[in-house]
């Protein structure tokens, strides 16, 4: 099975009878974490990019940025499609990201609408952590600098438990990144992009969803020491 198909199993199952969704769920931890360090590629952040070129990685968010505006003088290569979820990167030529610096945005349409008050939702984080960490390392970034995933209220229309659910996924993530020691840095944006309660920074959103100019920025600051 594809881990497209996999992930789309698990996905199914969540939505289905709780004790099924935790059977399906533990199963996918078992077999993600047997695979993860085999898939890692990346080595030491010390360690000078074997390229000039700095790969970004992403979904919408990362499509719908303007790269060169925000990284002037940069050798970009952007892979990023609209709606895309990490599984969707086995379809992508991403071979020039290899030793490269590469920046990783990615994940927040795999996990969308899910509330944290879901039943089951902590093993789901942990396979939504395996799946993302997975994905991202064996891109063999140089380093890897894998940006946290932003809160959300597509539309302005969903529960700010939606967004307490990244919050505690940001954790889960940085937690296995950190355990796989050098060659990964996590770029925490989250509470730049958050107001009390939960309630995400309209000011830095168009939609509730995709950043606008101005959360651009915060999100170019937050990565220009690591790229000049």
């Amino acid at each position: 099975m594809s881990s497209r198909a996999f992930s789309q199993t698990v996905i199914a199952r969540l939505r289905s009878s709780r004790s099924n969704r935790s059977v399906i769920l533990k199963t996918a931890l078992a077999l993600l974490l047997g695979s993860l360090f085999a898939c890692s590629t990346s080595s030491d952040p010390e360690d000078p990019p074997e390229t000039s070129t700095v790969c970004f990685i992403g979904d919408s968010i990362m499509y719908y940025w303007d790269l060169e505006k925000y990284f002037p003088g940069l050798v970009i290569s952007k892979h990023a499609v609209a709606g895309a979820v990490v599984e969707d990167i086995d379809d992508w030529d991403v071979r020039d990201c290899k030793g490269a610096r590469t920046v990783f945005l990615m994940g927040t349409n795999n996990i969308w609408g899910y509330t944290s008050d879901l039943p089951d939702m902590e093993e789901a984080r942990e396979y939504y952590g395996n799946l993302f960490v997975r994905y991202a390392s064996k891109l063999g970034g140089k380093p890897l600098l894998f940006v946290s995933i932003l809160p959300r209220n597509d539309r302005y229309a969903q529960d700010t438990l939606v967004t307490d659910n990244v919050r505690l996924q940001n954790i889960v993530v940085k937690r296995k990144l950190d355990s796989l020691g050098t060659g990964y840095r996590y770029i925490d944006v989250f509470d730049d992009f958050i107001q009390k309660g939960n309630a995400i920074d309209s000011t830095l959103f168009k939609d509730g969803l995709h950043p606008n100019e101005k959360g651009y920025e915060v999100l170019a600051a937050k990565l220009k020491p690591y790229l000049y």
